[in-house]
């Protein structure tokens, strides 16, 4: 029997709402040149949005298809992104061969979402190709966290080999101020400074998550039961660690990167854009 195998789950099913996408048409009916995708909304959700000409959630694809260790990629996608992904899959076609799967539909949350993709994996796994290995490792990425590297990728595989969940951390390296909120409505610049944060102790997560197949899907399963029996008593989880943490599982650490950025905000964009112009990553 084979020892493991890796299968990455990406997630791509938000909608980017604090990050005000490129609109498909200007004012004179004309496509703006970052964008050339056609899409059901005045807006394209941030994963598709053009990087000098390439969707980000194809970047980060090939990031993982080209990867040695990864065998297998699965996708998280909207229902309404359908159109966007398989034009982005159908520029994989000659790399990818059989190791991109086929996609499933997100859920409201990204917890749900998560969930989704792992259940979808179940009967996959079930398989007899898939029974041949003793262990599966999941990683969980973020569709928008385009420049992982190699490094982070191969190290949370190698980490899984001792922990069942691995987290993936940076110093946190900014002055950071706690500030108390008005009790009107709320406004940053009038909310008084009580205090700086002590950072010695405060670290960044990004992604990839790795994990144990069954362990994470056995801990998204009870945290979607929680959230559909208790309904709003019950908090969706927006990191997938958080879950292991609760649980009491002993989490490995992998050291981070600083370009290993989540693209987010408009301004991110740019910055994404030239930093593979300085450092050419794609």
């Amino acid at each position: 029997m084979n020892d493991s195998i890796v299968i990455c789950l990406i997630v791509a099913a938000g909608k980017g709402s604090r990050m005000v996408s490129h609109s498909l048409k200007k004012t004179d009916g004309t496509e703006p040149p970052e964008v050339n995708l056609q899409h059901n909304t005045a807006y394209i959700p941030k994963q598709y949005t053009l990087i000098r000409g390439m969707p980000l959630l194809e970047i980060t694809m090939r990031k993982f298809l080209y990867h040695p260790q990864i065998n297998a990629v699965k996708v998280v996608i909207s229902k309404e992104d359908i159109t966007l992904y398989e034009r982005c899959a159908d520029n994989l076609l000659t790399i990818t061969q059989s190791r991109a799967l086929a996609p499933v539909f997100g859920g409201k949350t990204r917890q749900e979402s998560v969930y989704n993709g792992l259940e979808d994996l179940r009967d996959l796994l079930a398989s007899k190709y898939y029974k041949q290995y003793n262990k599966i490792k999941i990683l969980i990425h973020d569709a928008v966290r385009p420049f992982v590297s190699d490094r982070i990728i191969s190290e949370v595989i190698s980490q899984l080999d001792v922990y069942e969940a691995v987290d993936v951390m940076l110093p946190v390296s900014d002055t950071l101020k706690r500030i108390l909120p008005q009790k009107h409505a709320y406004n940053e610049q009038l909310a008084p400074l009580l205090s700086i944060v002590d950072r010695k102790e405060l670290y960044y997560t990004q992604t990839p998550q790795g994990f144990h197949y069954q362990l994470i899907y056995n801990l998204h399963k009870k945290k979607q039961e929680q959230i559909i029996s208790l309904k709003k008593s019950s908090k969706s989880v927006s990191d997938d660690i958080c879950l292991c943490l609760d649980a009491g599982i002993a989490v490995g650490i992998v050291k981070g990167d600083r370009s290993n950025v989540k693209l987010t905000y408009p301004e991110d964009l740019t910055y994404a854009s030239t930093l593979n112009r300085v450092s050419g990553f794609f």
